[in-house]
């Protein structure tokens, strides 16, 4: 199985890995404020194309959408509570700029496109466009 490569991802977990060998402690407010990568599915039927990006705790004032070409782009920051008020001894959850981009087919009705969040969870539904779902084709009789 092939997976995709995420630089970033894959050098912080390094990192992680290296602190953790060492007993090293995490630098004040470590994992506030870096890039990350919300994790997507892309589901397709013959009806639709769903993208679901998992991007909980976002104030979806922060969250963009926009469509280029052929170029769908969600991105946005997922910002700290600034009125916590001490220090961090522990930061699990994922603050920072984030950016994903997605090359659509032809079959796809741009115009179409809907956008919800619940639960976390951002939902896109890409409509196929009416030329190109399957349809049958009625024999005729001579």
């Amino acid at each position: 199985m092939m997976t995709k490569w995420e630089p970033l991802r894959d050098l912080l977990t390094f990192q992680d890995q290296v602190n953790r060998i060492f007993d090293l402690p995490a630098p004040e407010n470590e994992g506030l404020d870096r890039d990350w990568v919300p994790a997507v599915d892309v589901f397709e039927d013959p009806e639709f194309i769903e993208i679901r990006a998992e991007i909980p705790g976002m104030d979806l004032k922060q969250v963009e959408i926009s469509l280029d070409g052929d170029l769908l782009t969600i991105k946005g920051e997922k910002k700290v509570d600034a009125d916590r008020k001490g220090k961090y001894q522990q930061v699990e959850s994922v603050y920072g700029r984030f950016a994903r981009s997605f090359k659509l087919p032809k079959l796809v009705d741009r115009d179409r496109i809907r956008a919800t969040y619940q639960q976390g969870v951002l939902k896109l539904v890409l409509p196929k466009s009416e030329a190109v779902k399957p349809r049958s084709i009625a024999i005729e009789a001579q």
